[in-house]
């Protein structure tokens, strides 16, 4: 979330729960307990839930869908300026 579109209050609380979320990934360190990225989402989840917070769902799926996208469009243009250079190169010789 952008944080110039929030008041004052909305990004102390905002700031709060990143604190309280990363004294909690902190202590789960210096218990040297292993956690997978599934087990981090998991736990993610469940504190969001405690604090009666909203979760969005479906986001990552978004996310790599426009990755995607992206990646093609930008393989496009590499792939046209390639054979742009191949074909000017081999004219030369």
């Amino acid at each position: 979330m952008a944080k110039n579109y929030l008041n004052e209050d909305e990004l102390r609380a905002l700031n709060n729960l990143a604190e309280q979320y990363l004294i909690f990934a902190e202590g789960q360190a210096m218990r040297r307990i292993a956690m997978t990225m599934q087990d981090w989402i998991s736990k993610l989840e469940g504190f969001l839930t405690l604090n009666d917070r909203e979760i969005l769902q479906g986001a990552a799926r978004y996310r790599a869908e426009l990755a995607k996208a992206h990646a093609e469009q930008e393989f496009g243009k590499f792939r046209y300026w390639t054979t742009s250079i191949s074909s000017r190169t081999s004219t030369r010789w």
